[in-house]
């Protein structure tokens, strides 16, 4: 379904996570990358490490039925939508579904009215600090044709996310992908501050997310340059290959800085697999833009593996 494996094996360690492009092979030497084949044994290393640093469970873990219940409904009709757009109306639904056994949660859900089956992208909108622009951000989504669900959030990423805070992003894809509307290789993924470092972590292990959008411009640190020493920033921006990857720099500039110089190193990952511009960095945070953005992304055939 898209995971990366829950079961970390042995992996080597590497003393400079800078040089993407050189793997330990199965024989134990250190080779060079040079074609996606040999870049996918070692985004295997990168991913396996990232999950010990989340400390992911050591065995399978087995999905549950998510168990939809529909709390409460709302209906809103729309006026002077896009011509191109055969959407008659949003519909909103507070929803519930099960994390595993024995947690559930909640999110909000937006529909767009009439659209064909299986025609529609779709979003996980995370927010670090939730507001009304938030409900104005999924609308406007929606109106564009976007499937829209904003989990409410159990636990704390404000420091270094876990595999807990990864695997509620993964619930949220898999009640996107139950959505009879939703295109289900056309998902992506929108959060802020420190949503938009999980959304790197959460892309790294599902490759169902085609498209992650990660909003750092209010970021005044990054919890992996603090605390993770099995694996790289640039390393883990790599992982997204060949997806699209949008970065809204930090507005500290040293912090900002650091970013680029990690995005520029995995860029030659991107390079790799013949996409280099579907990884991008920049100052602009304006939504028209990322609408955009948005849109071109998934308008560009879709890589149905990250190696």
């Amino acid at each position: 379904a898209g995971d990366s494996s829950s079961l970390i094996s042995e992996v080597p360690s590497y003393n400079d996570h800078s040089k993407l492009l050189m793997v330990v092979d199965r024989a134990g030497s250190l080779i060079e990358v040079t074609d996606p084949e040999s870049w996918g044994l070692r985004r295997y290393h990168v991913v396996s490490n990232i999950q010990r640093h989340l400390q992911a469970p050591s065995a399978f873990v087995a999905r549950v039925a998510l168990d939809v219940e529909i709390e409460s409904e709302q209906e809103i009709a729309l006026q002077d939508v896009a011509s191109e757009q055969s959407i008659q109306g949003i519909q909103i639904r507070q929803i519930s579904y099960s994390l595993d056994a024995n947690q559930r949660t909640r999110a909000q859900l937006y529909l767009p009215k009439g659209t064909a089956r299986g025609s529609c992208n779709a979003l996980v909108c995370m927010r670090q600090n939730p507001s009304d622009t938030d409900h104005e951000r999924a609308m406007e989504l929606a109106r564009r044709g976007y499937v829209c669900i904003l989990p409410d959030w159990t636990g704390d990423v404000k420091t270094s996310p876990a595999y807990d805070d990864v695997w509620q992003v993964q619930r949220a894809i898999d009640v996107l992908q139950a959505c009879e509307i939703v295109h289900g290789e056309r998902l992506g993924y929108i959060g802020d501050a420190a949503f938009g470092q999980l959304g790197l972590y959460a892309a790294a292990i599902d490759q169902r997310l085609v498209a992650i959008y990660c909003d750092a411009e209010e970021a005044t640190s990054l919890a992996i340059l603090q605390t993770a020493s099995n694996h790289s920033l640039a390393e883990l921006i790599a992982t997204s290959a060949p997806r699209a990857l949008r970065i809204n720099l930090p507005r500290h500039a040293q912090l900002a800085q650091l970013v680029q110089d990690q995005a520029q190193i995995a860029r030659e990952v991107f390079e790799l697999r013949n996409v280099p511009q579907r990884l991008t960095w920049n100052h602009s945070g304006q939504m028209e833009e990322i609408y955009v953005w948005l849109e071109e992304s998934f308008r560009r055939p879709q890589p149905r593996f990250a190696r």
